[in-house]
């Protein structure tokens, strides 16, 4: 997953990515949870222009830089 010096927004190479969801409701809902990232060479989940994902119970382990990179609008 990922790639080794590219952590930049705009080539970001995550193993997800939420960009430009907006927020989320009960008619709109999304999560990430009990996921696990193993080995990742770059953040492991990207948020541009998202609001109000859950994340939870996920285990992100070796990654390069931070488990999770967020940007706002």
């Amino acid at each position: 997953m990922g790639q080794l010096g590219y952590s930049q927004s705009f080539d970001a190479r995550f193993a997800i990515t939420y960009d430009q969801t907006g927020p989320t409701s009960s008619v709109k809902p999304s999560y990430l949870k009990g996921n696990a990232f193993s080995m990742g060479f770059s953040p492991q989940i990207g948020f541009f222009g998202a609001e109000e994902v859950t994340v939870q119970d996920n285990c992100m382990y070796r990654t390069v830089g931070g488990g999770q990179y967020y940007s706002s609008p």
